[in-house]
């Protein structure tokens, strides 16, 4: 295999972190749809607040020379994202 060059490793790196940033994003907007409901559900939010924090530390503790944390990052975080953005085009298309 061919040896990774910094491109590569930059490139791969922005995608983890946009990654991250993507799920928290949409953690907040769970959080303000459920606050907006008449009687939202205390426990759904506080877990949401919980793992939008553990992804903002996440995103703290990434390393551009991680290659092991960015790829984990990019495996876990890719499919839902696009399981999402699918969900999200045959709603509006």
């Amino acid at each position: 295999m061919a040896e990774r060059t910094y491109l590569d490793r930059v490139t791969d790196y922005e995608t983890a972190q946009e990654g991250i940033c993507m799920m928290m994003s949409k953690h907040t907007r769970w959080i303000h749809e459920e606050e907006a409901k008449g009687d939202p559900d205390p426990v759904k939010i506080a877990y949401w607040n919980a793992e939008r924090t553990r992804l903002h530390e996440e995103m703290d503790a990434l390393r551009l020379n991680d290659d092991a944390a960015i790829a984990r990052v990019n495996h876990t975080y890719g499919p839902i994202l696009r399981a999402a953005n699918a969900a999200a085009a045959k709603q509006h298309g």
